[in-house]
């Protein structure tokens, strides 16, 4: 079975999308025939070499591409990264293409994925899997659109390119940026939900499992039969703003999964030492509140409130599961 990847990203990145491409590369199976494009608009000579020894036997074709199409964005769209923008320019960038599965730099592949790519998307131009902000109303006023087209994550997405090219699907979402900036929070994932809001997907939320779905009680009762396999084997984990590489960020009860591919890759002590470097900063930020030795409303006091909560731990989750069910 021929299945295609594609990451997008910046140099720096690079030693993180390694563990996506490592984690794609061991599922790889004999009869597969897997491509995985890394498009950017720099990768060093280094990084290069190291990207492909990552993936070993596994076809990696480095794209490097220029981003003309982007140029005119507003500056509301490109509050987080202009690489992030790259995926929509896939189906331009890669023509003789018919679907590929998009996943960002914070991806671990956990399966060989024979069911997706096997998936049947019936003409639609995406299928992801449900954000956690589906459930939020101010989300589709601010969009405008019926909340029961849903809103996906568009971290791990399986497009149609095909569908892409006939509808035009690029041209139309940067209209809609261009035309709606102020609309914009999750720049890139809202004008994809906007425009692909009658011509997405559903994906089971194994196909991307985040830390929040372990978080909300309503998504617990909403997928409660899959939440077995969500704790136990998923097929993708997304790590989207929970990443592994950073201490007080590092909260996903998959997280080992992450380090011990990373291991294996022999490579980027840098890695390493960011989330040790990390580790003294968020304990010093600790001791400096505790102590009261940093005032409220500076730098020192800052402390990324939404990581306060522990982490989520399978014990746990299957704890609140026997107390929903027997509620």
């Amino acid at each position: 079975m021929r299945k295609n990847f594609a990451l997008c990203l910046n140099d720096k990145y690079v030693p993180y999308a390694c563990v996506t491409v490592k984690s794609i590369a061991e599922h790889e199976k004999a009869e597969d025939e897997i491509y995985i494009y890394v498009v950017s608009d720099f990768i060093s000579a280094d990084h290069r070499k190291t990207i492909k020894e990552v993936a070993g036997k596994t076809n990696v074709e480095i794209l490097i591409v220029g981003d003309d199409k982007l140029a005119d964005l507003p500056e509301t769209a490109l509050s987080w990264s202009i690489y992030a923008w790259y995926r929509i320019l896939l189906p331009d960038i890669l023509p003789s293409v018919h679907k590929i599965l998009y996943l960002d730099c914070d991806v671990l592949v956990n399966d060989d994925l024979d069911d997706l790519f096997s998936i049947d998307m019936n003409g639609k131009s995406i299928a992801a899997c449900v954000d956690i902000e589906t459930h939020n109303p101010e989300l589709y006023k601010r969009l405008e659109y019926d909340a029961n087209l849903q809103y996906v994550c568009s971290g791990v997405l399986l497009m149609n390119l095909d569908r892409w090219r006939e509808t035009d699907r690029c041209t139309h979402i940067i209209e809609y940026v261009k035309e709606h900036p102020e609309k914009l929070v999750c720049p890139d994932q809202d004008a994809i939900n906007y425009v692909c809001r009658n011509d997405k997907m559903l994906l089971s939320p194994k196909y991307g499992v985040m830390v929040p779905y372990f978080r909300y009680e309503w998504f617990m009762r909403e997928y409660y039969t899959e939440m077995p396999i969500l704790i136990e084997k998923p097929c993708i984990i997304h790590f989207a703003a929970y990443q592994p590489w950073i201490y007080f960020k590092d909260k996903s009860m998959h997280s080992y999964l992450w380090w011990r591919t990373f291991w294996r890759l022999h490579s980027f002590p840098e890695v390493v030492m960011g989330y040790i470097e990390s580790y003294m900063k968020y304990w010093i930020k600790m001791v400096l509140i505790r102590f009261k030795l940093a005032k409220p409303g500076t730098r020192f006091y800052f402390l990324d409130m939404y990581y306060y909560h522990g982490k989520i731990r399978a014990k746990d989750v299957y704890k609140r599961m026997r107390a929903m069910q027997n509620s």
